[in-house]
C-alpha cells in the first residue's frame, strides 16, 4: 500500500515479536539480530538487557517498534526475553 505523500519520511510502523538470535554488537546501542527469514539491525537500549547476559548461541524472543528512516528499518526494541 503507498504512503500519502504528507506520510513523515521517519516514522514507526508497528510494534511486532520475533525469536531468534543477536549475532553481535555493531555499535553502542545497534545489534544484527537473525532469524529464519534473515538478518536485520536492531537497537537495544541498555536498560532493556535487564542484567540478562545473551550470546549469539542464545535463542531470545524480541518484542518491539518497526522503524523506517529513509531506505532502512529498524526494530527499536522495548524488551528482549532469553528462550533457552
Amino acid at each position: 500500500m503507498p504512503l500519502p505523500l504528507w506520510f513523515p519520511a521517519r516514522y514507526s510502523l508497528l510494534r511486532t515479536a520475533m525469536r531468534g538470535n543477536i549475532e553481535k554488537r555493531v555499535s553502542d546501542d545497534d545489534y544484527i539480530f537473525r532469524d529464519a527469514t534473515g538478518t536485520m539491525k536492531v537497537d537495544i537500549d541498555h536498560k532493556r538487557w535487564e542484567g540478562q547476559n545473551i550470546t549469539p548461541k542464545d535463542k531470545v524472543e524480541i518484542q518491539g517498534e518497526l522503524d523506517k528512516d529513509f531506505n532502512s528499518v529498524e526494530l527499536d526494541v522495548k524488551k528482549i526475553r532469553k528462550l533457552n
